[in-house]
C-alpha cells in the first residue's frame, strides 16, 4: 500500500479493487474516455478563469468571453475530440458565468490548493478546486463536478476530507462549508462541515486503509461507473456482463438514475423545510409556512410511470400509494419491481411536496 493516500485512491479501491490494482500497482496503460477528459478540461477552464479574475483584481460580473477563451485553450491542450462535448462545455460554462453574478476577487482564497494531513494514522493528500471566504468567520470549499449524477455534499467523503483539511489550513476559522458546483445541473449545493461528517469520514479512511494494507487479491467489482473505466475493455467481468441480454450494468444504471432523482427531490424537500425555520423571511408574528407531503400519487402521473413497465393502471383509480403500486407490479421481475417502486416513490415526492401558508 502507498504511504500516501488520496480520496481518489480510496474511492477507487472501494468501488473496484481490480481498477485500483491496474492503475496504482500494475501501472497499466489507460484508455481514458472523452467524458473524463472533458471533465478535466472544464476544471482547467474554471481554474484559469478564476485565477485570471483574481490576478486582475476584478469585481463585477464575469465576462462570458473570458471563460470561453480559457475553455478554448484547455480544449486544444486536451485529447478530447468529441465535438458534441465541446459544444456542451461552452453551454455549461456560459451558464456558470451567468450564475456567478457579481464576482469579488477578494473572496477567493485559493484555487487548486494542495494539502497533506495526518488522519487515522494515514497520510492523506488531495487538491481542493477552490476555497472562498464567505465572511470573517466562514470559508467555503468548492469542488466542481461535470457528472450528470446529482450529488449531495452532506454524504460526500471527498468533501469531508477537503473540509477537514481546510480547517487545518485556516486556523481560527469557526465555520467551514463544503459544496459541489454541479455544472450540468447549474447549481451550487452546500452544507456545513459537521463533527458527524468528520467522524464518518475518519471511519471510512480507517476501514479502507486497513483493507488496502491487508489486500492480497484485487477482484473486479461491477458498478455503475464500469463503462467509464480506463480499463473496461480489458476487463473480463465487464465484457462478460455487457453480453448478457439485460446485463447487470444496465440495471445498475437504471437504479442510479432513480437514486439521483430521489436524492434531488429529498434535497428540495429539505430546502422547503429550511424555509419553515427561517422566520426572518416571513416577518415576526406571521404564520410560517409548513411543508405538507401527501403519500399518494395522482392517477395521471402514476399511469405514466407504470406504463414504462408494461403495467396498466385501473380506470377506477384516482391515485395510488406505494402499497398499491407494489401489488400492481408483483408479477414483474424482482429488479423491475424495485425500479418501478423507486420511480413511484420519486414521482410521489416531486408531485406532492408543497408549501402551505
Amino acid at each position: 500500500m502507498s504511504k500516501r493516500l488520496s480520496f481518489t485512491r480510496l474511492d477507487t479501491f472501494e468501488r473496484c479493487p481490480k481498477q485500483y490494482s491496474l492503475r496504482y500497482i500494475e501501472r497499466a496503460a489507460a484508455n481514458r474516455p472523452d467524458s473524463l477528459t472533458f471533465g478535466s478540461t472544464l476544471h482547467t477552464a474554471l481554474e484559469d478563469t478564476v485565477d485570471a479574475l483574481v490576478k486582475a483584481n476584478h469585481t463585477g460580473e464575469i465576462d462570458e468571453s473570458l471563460v470561453l477563451d480559457e475553455y478554448e485553450k484547455a480544449w486544444r491542450a486536451s485529447d478530447c475530440t468529441d465535438r458534441t462535448l465541446y459544444e456542451e462545455g461552452k453551454r455549461l460554462l456560459s451558464q456558470w458565468a451567468a450564475r456567478m453574478g457579481v464576482f469579488t476577487h477578494g473572496q477567493v482564497l485559493d484555487t487548486e490548493r494542495k494539502f497533506t494531513m495526518q488522519l487515522a494514522g494515514v497520510t492523506v493528500t488531495g487538491i481542493i478546486d477552490r476555497i472562498d471566504r464567505i465572511d470573517e468567520h466562514t470559508i467555503r470549499v468548492i469542488d466542481y463536478k461535470s457528472s450528470k449524477a446529482w450529488m449531495v455534499p452532506d454524504d460526500s467523503m471527498q468533501l469531508a476530507l477537503y473540509g477537514m483539511a481546510a480547517k487545518q489550513m485556516y486556523k481560527g476559522i469557526e465555520r467551514v462549508q463544503v459544496g459541489f458546483d454541479l455544472l450540468r445541473h447549474n447549481q451550487l449545493v452546500v452544507c456545513d462541515m459537521t463533527d458527524e461528517l468528520a467522524e464518518k469520514c475518519l471511519q471510512w479512511v480507517q476501514t479502507l486503509a486497513a483493507q488496502l494494507q491487508s489486500a492480497q487479491q484485487y477482484p473486479a467489482r461491477l458498478n455503475t461507473f464500469c463503462a467509464w473505466c480506463d480499463y473496461c475493455h480489458s476487463c473480463n467481468a465487464y465484457t462478460d456482463a455487457i453480453q448478457q441480454p439485460t446485463h447487470v450494468l444496465q440495471l445498475a444504471d437504471d437504479e442510479q438514475a432513480l437514486a439521483d432523482t430521489i436524492m434531488a427531490t429529498k434535497q428540495r424537500l429539505k430546502e422547503l423545510q429550511g424555509m419553515q425555520r427561517t422566520q426572518a423571511l416571513h416577518g415576526e408574528g406571521q404564520k410560517r409556512p409548513s411543508v405538507r407531503r401527501s403519500r399518494r400519487l395522482p392517477a395521471d402521473r402514476a399511469a405514466k410511470v407504470l406504463a414504462k413497465y408494461g403495467v396498466d393502471l385501473p380506470l377506477s383509480a384516482l391515485s395510488i400509494d406505494s402499497k398499491s403500486a407494489a401489488k400492481m407490479t408483483k408479477h414483474l421481475s424482482k429488479s423491475d419491481r424495485a425500479l418501478a417502486g423507486a420511480a413511484i416513490e420519486a414521482e410521489t415526492i416531486t408531485s406532492n411536496t408543497t408549501v402551505v401558508r
